[in-house]
């Protein structure tokens, strides 16, 4: 017998892919779904309502998913929080795609108070960092990557399908597309523009248009990207770890310190919701 869940999350699946969500986010509401799904009754015939909802997010918060892993058989601790928020997102957007096609009539997530996030510092890069790593790179097109990265604040997934084709040097934008297939623009300086302008003067012969190629002339990939920044950090003598995202931090923190605001911030980093640019507000100038 199927369960009463199983054809609004496969019609939700679709509407999702419809709406052109990214099949990573696509993947990650279905499995989150399908995860409350085990959760409840079997001949519960209204799944989604409020009850159910809040003895499914008690469960997560009381519950120790890692006691058992295979990987982390010592681990017994409960869900973080951020995972909890996660599943929350999910259920979320699927009650409020119920309410639109009238299987609901409100959505019970309204009801729910979620744990809050605790407030963090988000862990960045340092200018010393940076600065290392530029002078470690022997080649234009890693010392282009670091200049992005630094300039932009993008995304790795962004930085990796940037194309030519998107770049106005004159201008000094490129367009970047971002979660949910949304494009927008970033500014870059000279300094950026150069490398990144001598690296297509270096790189493997390639009729390829992605700015950052292999030495084969094939488009760099997450792996490639990821050991790239290895490289480049074991070579300057980086102590601290090194990633995309940490770039991205160590961007919006200078934003911030540099008297920027979080509207603006949000624009350029792609963020939908203001709340995930409020963890910078720390940084506000005079704040």
């Amino acid at each position: 017998m199927k369960h009463p869940l199983d054809h609004f999350i496969q019609e939700f699946e679709i509407a999702s892919r419809a709406a052109g969500l990214s099949e990573k986010t696509i993947s990650w509401y279905t499995s989150a779904l399908h995860h409350y799904q085990t959760f409840i009754d079997e001949d519960d015939h209204n799944p989604c309502t409020v009850e159910s909802l809040r003895r499914y997010f008690v469960h997560l918060q009381t519950h120790k998913p890692y006691s058992t892993h295979p990987g982390r058989p010592t681990e017994d601790r409960p869900m973080s929080v951020a995972t909890i928020l996660a599943y929350g997102r999910a259920l979320k957007r699927f009650c409020n795609w119920l309410v639109e096609e009238s299987c609901l009539e409100s959505s019970p997530m309204s009801r729910i108070r979620l744990p809050r996030q605790p407030k963090h510092i988000p862990k960045d890069v340092s200018l010393g960092d940076i600065n290392a790593m530029l002078n470690a790179a022997d080649n234009a097109r890693d010392k282009a990557i670091v200049l992005f990265l630094t300039t932009t604040g993008v995304r790795a997934s962004e930085l990796l399908n940037l194309r030519f084709s998107d770049i106005d040097f004159e201008q000094r934008l490129a367009r970047v597309r971002g979660k949910g297939n949304k494009d927008r623009f970033v500014i870059f300086d000279n300094r950026t523009a150069t490398a990144i302008l001598k690296w297509s003067e270096e790189r493997q012969e390639t009729t390829e248009d992605w700015v950052f190629t292999t030495i084969r002339g094939t488009q760099l990939t997450y792996p490639g990207l990821r050991e790239v920044l290895r490289r480049l950090k074991a070579k300057a003598g980086v102590d601290n770890p090194v990633s995309a995202h940490r770039f991205r931090h160590a961007f919006a923190k200078r934003w911030m310190m540099n008297g920027g605001d979080e509207f603006s911030l949000a624009a350029i980093l792609g963020h939908e919701d203001i709340a995930t640019t409020r963890i910078y507000s720390q940084y506000r100038l005079g704040g």
